[in-house]
Formats: structure tokens, sequence, C-alpha cells
């Protein structure tokens, strides 16, 4: 199921659907974006769940800054997929992405609507990225950079090893991680038995990926090695020279489900184990590709959530793409960037050198227009921005020759043009008591032509029945989100109160808003205050109102008060409303 998922654009499907003749599958993923963005982050772990200790593992891996989790099996042990949903949605966000593959605990929960491998595909669906194959059971993708193989040797289907073989052929990518739950017993450190065969290994090894398992619950990494089914030993340097036919495993089982279990597996192959004999902690591996200023270059930690580093290693890629590659880093989605600013569009280059051409696109890819023809590749090119006011924004980088190779601004980023419309956003229809603020402000956003929000903008509120009061200075200006706010007082008297706000030259200008105000006394207080007031008599100002008007510092006065007049009196209707 699930052979190729994607969310691009119309024109990139088109294309898409014209390779799909021409090359097998697994060539898809042979892309241009061979090496990550500097300085990218992951978090790697398998063997969680719901809990205080699962909860904590994902809160280190957001506090640590990590761009994405790799989870090599035992996804949700407790096997409620709702709650692992939004578990990880309240911790790590709606569209972050998560990369999984099955465990030997998730078979139960794996299937249906409802099920675990769904739940996976609508985080990938949202973040808007693709994949080949069934995801999580003999899938791959290409990330960032990042080519991941998530596969399950052991649990579900066979010839995973041919599946990472020829994937790892067709990729052309630096980094590479095969990940996988089961293990061979010699290639983990607790009791589990041989569960996959060595052929994924060795595959895995043959092509120079990274190998990431789960299913022992502790951590455990081997030296870099040249026979996976011997355990042959190829360097014992904490700078791992990964390279085809030389690798290593990884194991980061401790994502917060069972840490119990104690070292029963030796050899000098291990570089380091961490399992109850040692005192282990919950945690995860934290991998960062690109790191100073080196693509091939990797640092790897595995730190527990009490905040202890366990160990820290380096790894360096010596396997270099067979291709030059072109990556646009900025704009790459989400910019905002004011109409007529200036701005610098930079992008990456490996293996090429040539002249670009550079490209803006306002709907999201659909057409394009030249910025540059022929410019250096210098990886840097101002452009002010003379183009109207989009929230499609995209721009592309290739070779100013034959337009290969070639890279497209991985989402869209927004231009912001002048402030064009003023519209009501809250608070109108508001009912309360006089002489009482409204529970909710008066609000109003200003945008352009594209509908972004545009800040700055004077807005002037001005009471225009009713006689209340505002609670702010007039103009007020637009925030970040292009919105303006009052507060209304309602006025004394009961009955509509109106508040107009207006932006100069705006469509939609003015904006009128309207409250009620009621004389109704609350539930509970003062049951008499600006209840109809009557007297026997009244002396000078001081009126029967005064008495019930709330103010204890104003009062009524009758006329006279004598022995001889005592029928001297003051009324409240209590009913009059």
């Amino acid at each position: 199921m699930n052979t190729k998922h994607s969310t691009c654009q119309c024109a990139a499907a088109i294309r898409l659907s014209v390779v799909l003749v021409l090359l097998p599958l697994f060539s898809l993923l042979a892309q241009s974006n061979t090496q990550t963005p500097p300085n990218f982050k992951i978090a790697i772990m398998a063997d969680g769940g719901l809990g205080e200790s699962d909860r904590a593992v994902l809160q280190m891996i957001k506090n640590e800054g990590a761009q994405a989790v790799i989870h090599s099996g035992d996804i949700d042990q407790k096997g409620s997929v709702a709650e692992w949903d939004a578990q990880v949605t309240e911790i790590l966000g709606l569209n972050f992405p998560y990369f999984a593959a099955i465990g030997d605990d998730d078979g139960d929960y794996w299937d249906g609507a409802g099920g675990l491998q769904q739940a996976l595909i609508n985080r990938l669906n949202r973040a808007g990225i693709t994949w080949s194959g069934d995801l999580g059971v003999k899938s791959s993708l290409n990330f960032q950079g990042l080519f991941i193989l998530l596969v399950a040797p052991g649990i579900r289907g066979t010839g995973h090893d041919v599946f990472i073989r020829e994937q790892l052929a067709a990729d052309n990518s630096i980094w590479s991680i095969c990940s996988w739950h089961k293990n061979m017993h010699a290639l983990q450190v607790c009791e589990k038995p041989n569960g996959t065969g060595y052929g994924v290994y060795e595959e895995a090894r043959l092509g120079g990926s990274l190998i990431a398992n789960g299913h022992c619950h502790s951590y455990a990494r081997t030296h870099l090695l040249s026979s996976m089914t011997n355990q042959t030993i190829a360097s014992t340097s904490n700078t791992l020279q990964l390279e085809k036919a030389k690798s290593f495993v990884m194991i980061s089982g401790l994502g917060g489900e069972g840490k119990g279990v104690s070292q029963s597996v030796f050899g000098d192959y291990w570089a380091k184990v961490y399992t109850q004999s040692q005192n282990s902690q919950y945690g995860a591996l934290f991998a960062t590709f690109n790191v100073d200023g080196q693509p091939n270059k990797a640092t790897f930690y595995f730190k527990n959530i009490n905040g202890q580093i366990i160990e820290s290693f380096t790894v360096v890629s010596n396997i270099a793409p067979t291709s030059p590659t072109l990556t646009v880093t900025s704009p790459n989605g989400n910019e905002a960037w004011p109409a007529g600013s200036m701005q610098n569009l930079t992008w990456n280059s490996f293996s090429f050198a040539d002249p670009v051409r550079i490209e803006y696109s306002g709907d999201a890819g659909a057409s394009w227009q030249e910025l540059a023809g022929s410019v250096p590749n210098s990886g840097s090119f101002a452009w002010t921005i003379n183009v109207p006011a989009t929230t499609q924004g995209r721009i592309r980088v290739s070779d100013a020759a034959d337009g290969n190779p070639t890279d497209v601004s991985d989402g869209n980023f927004k231009i912001i043009g002048p402030a064009t419309h003023l519209v009501k956003v809250s608070g109108d229809g508001q009912t309360g008591t006089v002489n009482t603020a409204l529970a909710a402000p008066f609000v109003v956003r200003t945008t352009d032509a594209a509908g972004n929000p545009v800040s700055g903008v004077a807005v002037s509120f001005e009471v225009t029945a009713g006689g209340g009061s505002l609670s702010n200075s007039q103009p007020q200006f637009t925030n970040s989100n292009g919105e303006a706010a009052t507060v209304l007082t309602l006025g004394a008297s009961a009955g509509a109160n109106t508040v107009t706000a207006t932006a100069a030259g705006l469509s939609g200008s003015p904006q009128t808003f309207a409250a009620t105000a009621s004389s109704q006394p609350p539930a509970s207080g003062n049951l008499a205050r600006n209840h109809p007031a009557t007297a026997s008599s009244t002396n000078g100002s001081y009126a029967p109102s005064r008495a019930v008007d709330g103010n204890t510092s104003t009062y009524w006065r009758s006329a006279s008060v004598s022995k001889t007049s005592p029928n001297t009196w003051l009324r409240v209707d209590l009913d009059a409303w």
C-alpha cells in the first residue's frame, strides 16, 4: 500500500508521472537534494509509548532542537494510537516530521483507518513530505537531504535486504539511515534472539548507510565494522569514517518503555553499552549533520532525560554524490518579506560552480518569471522585491546553461504589500451593563491585496452612539498580526452603542461595531442601583436618583423634616425592568 504519496503542486506531479514511465520506482528518490542543511539535527529512538517517561523523552527532543524523529519500532506499546498521536502533537507539534518503522509490538495497532500507520501517513501528509512504498514496512524517503529507509525484517514481508540494496544504489545522498526494529543476537546487548538475518545489515553496510535499531531496551553502539556477520572491526576511532562496505550499528531503545534490561552480550566490537547494568535512564540519540561547514561531517550524542551525555562521537561520510546539486536555503517556506525591501536569496551548491539562473513564482510554481538570467554561483543574490503581494512565493535556482541541477523553495513564502483592506475580526454584537466595559475588545485587521496582515497602519476608533468611552488613545497602529483593538465602556443609558474603526484609504473602512447597554442589575450586590426612585419631597439638586446611583458620596435630601410632618419617604421600584 501507499506506493507513492505527495502533496506537490500539479506541475511537480506531471514531472513525476513522466519519470515513472522511464525509471523504476526506487529511481524517484535519486533527488538533487543530496546534502542536508547546515546543522540539521534529528533524534533517533525506539521502544516508546504513553506515560511520563515517554513524555520526558519527547520534551527533551523538543528542547534539544531536533527537526525530525526516526523511531525504530515499538512506537506505542500501550496501543492507544489516538493518545500517542495527541502526545506527539502536544509536545512536538501537529506537523512535526516523525518517521517510524513498525515494531513487533505495533502489529496489533498498525493497520486500518485508526491505526499507527495511518497516523504516521497523516502526519507526513500534513508536513508535505513524500515517500515511496509501504510506509514503515518497506519504504524510503528523502527529507532535507537525508535518505531514510524504514523497513520491517523479521516482522512483515520479505526481501528487505534486496530492497535496501536497490534503494541505496539508486540514491545519491551523502547521508542515509536504514531503520528497523528487530536485531541479530550478536548485534544487540540484551537477550534478544536472532530476528532478521544478517542480509539487511550487510546490504546497509555495503551501501554505506547508518544503521538504527531498537527492540533491546538499551543504548549501544558498535565500532566501525567491515563485516556485520563476523563483527569484524575496521576501526576503533571515535571519529568513524563511513564508507561503502564500512558502517556501524546504533541501538537507541530507551524511548520511555522498559529500561530494566541488563547486558548479556559482550564483545570488543562494542564501542559503548548503556543498559541497566550501567544504571541506564531513558533518553535519545541525537545526530547533527553538515557541521562546521562540512556537508559530510556529523556529530552524535546520546542524552538521557536527566541531562547526562552518555557518549558522543563524530562520523565523516565518504559517500560522495555522483552528480552536482543546488539547494535553495532562503526563502525556503514561511518567510514574510515586505514589498520594496531588499532580501538575500541564498542557496548551497555541491560539486557545481557554474553560473546560475534565478526565478520567482508568485503562484506556488505554476508560472515563473526571471529575476537574473546568469549570475555567479556565489550562494547569494540581493533581490529588491518589486512584485505584487502574494502568499505563494517560491524561488528557483538552476544551472544558467541547461537548467540542471535545479532546486525550488521547499514551501511558500509571503510578500507583504501595502495595506488595501480593513476587515472586522471580532467583538461585534456584545451586550453589557451601562457604565461598564465590554467583556471583549473590538478588533479589526488591515491586509494587503493578497490577504496578508499588514502592521503599522493607523486605525482610529470613535464612539458614534451611546455616549461611551474607549480604553485607549487614538489612533491605534496595527501589530504584527495586522490587528488594532479597543475596549468600549458602555454609556450611562440603556440602548444601542456604536463604535466605528477607520483606516484612511482602505477598502472596507469604516467598520462599525454595535453593542447593547442594559440597565439590568447584577444578580447580587446593589439591587437598587439605577432603578427608578421617587420621594415625598426633594431639597434642591439632591434628587432621589442620587440615593441609588451606586456612589456613596452622593445622597437624597427631603425638603423638610419635623415632628409635625413625619411622612417623609423614599421609594425604589425594583420591578421597573
